[in-house]
C-alpha cells in the first residue's frame, strides 16, 4: 500500500534531452499528479461477425505531470529554467541573482528527468518511476495577500516510463525560504514613467501564466515513445490582476489601448547583503476588463496581454529571482 503524503518526487536537468539523468535535488510540491496514456492499437477486418478486436497491440506512450506549491526561492531557479529558459546565477556571494527572459528566437527552456516513489510502497510496489525527457508546457505564478505565493507546472515529456528497483538517487532535504503574499508590492506605470515607479496598492490578487506550445514529434524509429518536443507556436503570456476599483486609470488604459508596465516585487528575509527576491516584469496592453467582487467590494479583473514593438518594449515579461542558489542541475 501506498499512502499519498509518503510520495517523493525528484529530479534532475538533462544533459541530452531524454537521456535520463540520476536526481540531483527532491523537488517539493503540494499536489503531483502524473498522467500516463498507453494507446492501444486494434486492427479489425471483415470476417461475418460483430465480434471485435481479434488482436491488441501496445501503441504510443505519452507522459505528463502536474506539480503544484509554495514559490520557493531557491527551487524557483529549476522550474523557471525549465519554464522561461536557461540562466545563470550572477555574483561571487549570496544573493546570487538569476535572470529569466522570454525566448524570442531559440528554444533555450532546459529538459528534466522526473522520478518519484513512496515510502510506503512495499515490496509489491516498483521503488521508483522513472520518466526523462520533460519540459514545462505551462507555468503559472499566482499571488494573494495572506497566502504563499504558489507556482503551478503543467509537464509533458516525449519519452516513456521506466520501473526502477531502486531510487537513482537519494538527494537530501534543502531548507527553503518562500515568497509570501504580504511581502509583496505591485507597480504599474505608463509610458511617462519607468517601470517600478508607481505604487499600485488597489491589487488584491494577480497571477502570470504562461503556456510555451510544445508539441512531440513522432518518427517511425522502431519504439513506442516521440522523437523530441518541438516549441511549434509562439509563447503565450498572460497577467490577471484583479484590482479594487478605486480609480478609472485601467480603465482609460484599456479603452486606449496603451501600454501597461506592471512589476510585482516579492521580498523574503535576510540574505548576505541583501535579501530573498523575485521580480516580475510585464509589459503589456488590456485585453479584457470584467467585474468582480473581492470581500463585498467591487473590483475590476483586469487581462493584459503582451506587447513588444522592437523600440519601447524588447521582451514581453522577465522574472529576476535573487537566492541561495549559484547553480542549478
Amino acid at each position: 500500500m501506498a499512502t499519498r503524503v509518503l510520495q517523493r518526487v525528484q529530479g534532475a536537468l538533462e544533459s541530452t534531452a531524454g537521456t535520463f539523468a540520476n536526481a540531483t535535488r527532491k523537488l517539493y510540491g503540494a499536489e503531483i499528479t502524473h498522467e500516463r496514456t498507453i494507446a492501444s492499437i486494434r486492427p479489425d477486418y471483415l470476417d461475418g461477425t460483430y465480434n471485435q478486436s481479434r488482436a491488441v497491440y501496445e501503441g504510443v506512450e505519452t507522459n505528463a505531470f502536474s506539480i503544484t506549491g509554495p514559490f520557493a526561492f531557491d527551487q524557483s531557479v529549476f522550474w523557471l529554467s525549465a519554464g522561461v529558459g536557461s540562466a545563470t546565477a550572477v555574483g561571487t556571494a549570496a544573493p546570487y541573482v538569476w535572470t529569466f527572459t522570454a525566448a524570442s528566437t531559440a528554444d533555450t527552456t532546459r529538459p528534466f528527468s522526473l522520478e518519484y516513489a513512496w515510502a510506503d510502497g512495499g515490496a509489491g510496489i516498483p521503488a521508483s518511476f522513472r520518466v526523462p525527457g520533460n519540459k514545462v508546457n505551462t507555468f503559472t505564478i499566482n499571488w494573494v495577500k495572506d497566502d504563499a505565493v504558489t507556482f503551478e507546472a503543467g509537464i509533458v515529456s516525449f519519452k516513456g516510463m521506466t520501473q526502477g528497483t531502486a531510487l537513482s538517487a537519494t538527494p537530501a532535504d534543502t531548507v527553503e525560504r518562500h515568497a509570501v503574499g504580504v511581502n509583496t508590492t505591485v507597480y504599474i506605470d505608463g509610458t511617462a514613467n519607468a517601470i517600478g515607479t508607481t505604487v499600485d496598492s488597489n491589487v488584491a490578487v494577480a497571477s502570470l501564466a504562461i503556456t510555451n506550445g510544445f508539441n512531440t514529434r513522432y518518427g517511425l524509429d522502431g519504439t513506442y515513445a516521440g522523437a523530441a518536443l518541438d516549441r511549434t507556436a509562439k509563447t503565450e503570456a498572460v497577467l490577471t490582476l484583479t484590482r479594487h476599483f478605486q480609480n478609472d486609470n485601467e480603465l482609460d488604459a484599456w479603452e486606449d489601448k496603451s501600454l501597461r508596465r506592471v512589476r510585482i516585487v516579492t521580498t523574503g528575509p535576510t540574505l548576505g547583503g541583501g535579501t530573498y527576491e523575485m521580480t516580475m516584469d510585464f509589459f503589456g496592453v488590456i485585453d479584457e476588463i470584467s467585474q468582480a467582487d473581492v470581500d463585498g467590494s467591487v473590483a475590476q479583473e483586469i487581462t493584459l496581454r503582451p506587447f513588444v514593438d522592437g523600440t519601447v518594449t524588447t521582451i514581453p515579461f522577465s522574472i529576476v529571482v535573487k537566492n541561495n542558489a549559484a547553480t542549478i542541475s
